[in-house]
């Protein structure tokens, strides 16, 4: 009885028989960023609210649960598999502001509009008790908050920015860039610490920015700004790796940024959803959740593309290669446009337009006074090194006193 044996495959690797491999590769290249773009389906499913959502958060020892927060100040637990509520309390009177956890994973932060900051007990959820373990009272409306990784504080945000020791119930310091004489205004929406560099914290504010700072040192320094909101920026949450953020807006739609650069990665909307309130992004680096005013948690890819479930040997490979081949032809026009192009709803292109021509005529505006003026009389100020909180406010209403007067 004779075998059959598979047949051996000859190859020679001399590149002089292989003409044209560049212009191949590169033609590989343009199909998979096409590919890409053709199996771009982010949106999962979703999870549905008696009210709009204000906060959510996921639980530090179960993948699968999440806590959620509403505008009326209801807090509860969801298991996403079964997409059923498992606990749910009346944590705060009115606005639920941000949900926390902390490090140790035994406890949880809230904080609203009742300008309180409650600390809840996981063990006791088990037991449907609706009372908090501590309660902590702050002197302004709190609109978000974050917990340190490792240390036992927690920085929160809203009319000021307020780093505060657990064991202690008065802030710890404040970051507050405001030196005008009629106050600050509440123009810091949300912050998060970075789970890898400890010592960065990101922030979004009423001006469509997202800020990075840097607490290390006692000068205030930011590290990055990224553009690409058309409205108020309402939340961010970072990825398990520290490299990735997504942020929510009032635009109606959610973007993924990485922290070095200023433009997102990719922007996610759908034609129901409303005003996004809040973001989240899965420990397991796979998803990302967004809760919105229309009683919507909605579950997202965290890549657009990729494929969910188990596969192949062959098949992974083959992603595999095509995610190299795109490295290393990323920076080719044909594929750099085919992978930058986003279809946005016409609302969003309409305003980016707008913000476009409102930015340029702000520059030619800058331009022109400097150029009439004294030497020196009015100077070039970087992007990262403007204030940030209440003088900004200040000083874009001057201007359009300024403007209005002439």
């Amino acid at each position: 009885m004779c075998l059959l044996l598979p047949p051996t495959v000859q190859r020679n690797y001399d590149p002089t028989l292989h003409p044209f491999e560049a212009a191949r590769e590169y033609k590989l290249a343009v199909n998979a960023v096409k590919l890409e773009r053709v199996f771009a389906k982010p949106f999962v499913s979703s999870l549905t609210h008696s009210d709009a959502l204000s906060a959510i958060c996921r639980h530090p020892s179960q993948l699968s649960s999440v806590f959620t927060g509403t505008v009326e100040g209801e807090l509860m637990l969801w298991d996403l598999p079964q997409k059923k509520s498992k606990w749910s309390v009346q944590a705060h009177n009115g606005h639920l502001g941000a949900i926390v956890t902390a490090p140790d994973g035994g406890s949880f932060f809230t904080v609203g509009n009742d300008k309180t900051i409650k600390r809840w007990s996981l063990e006791k959820t088990l037991e449907n008790s609706d009372l908090p373990v501590d309660t902590w009272m702050s002197e302004t409306v709190i609109t978000g908050i974050s917990h340190h990784r490792y240390n036992n504080e927690f920085i929160t945000c809203g009319e000021r920015v307020f780093l505060w020791d657990a064991t202690m119930k008065a802030p710890k310091f404040s970051y507050d860039w405001n030196t005008g004489a009629h106050g600050s205004n509440a123009s810091v929406v949300c912050v998060k610490f970075n789970d890898i560099e400890t010592s960065l914290f990101a922030s979004s504010d009423q001006a469509n920015n997202i800020i990075l700072y840097d607490t290390r040192g006692k000068e205030h320094r930011i590290v990055g700004l990224h553009e690409g909101h058309t409205s108020a920026v309402t939340d961010v949450y970072y990825s398990p790796t520290g490299k990735e953020f997504v942020s929510g807006s009032y635009d109606r739609s959610i973007r993924i940024f990485s922290t070095e650069e200023g433009k997102c990665r990719d922007v996610y909307h759908t034609k129901r959803m409303f005003k996004v309130n809040c973001v989240l992004w899965t420990a397991d680096n796979k998803y990302v959740l967004s809760g919105s005013s229309d009683h919507n948690v909605r579950i997202w890819k965290s890549v657009a593309s990729e494929k969910m479930g188990v596969m192949r040997e062959r098949e992974q490979s083959a992603i595999n290669y095509a995610e190299e081949l795109k490295k290393k032809y990323s920076s080719f026009p044909e594929v750099k446009r085919i992978q930058r192009h986003r279809h946005l709803p016409g609302h969003i292109y309409h305003a980016k337009k707008e913000h476009a021509v409102i930015k340029e005529s702000k520059a030619i505006r800058q331009a022109n006074l400097r150029k009439h003026s004294k030497t020196g009389a009015v100077p070039h100020i970087p992007v990262k090194q403007r204030p940030v909180v209440g003088l900004v406010d200040e000083q874009e209403e001057k201007e359009e006193k300024e403007e209005k007067a002439e």
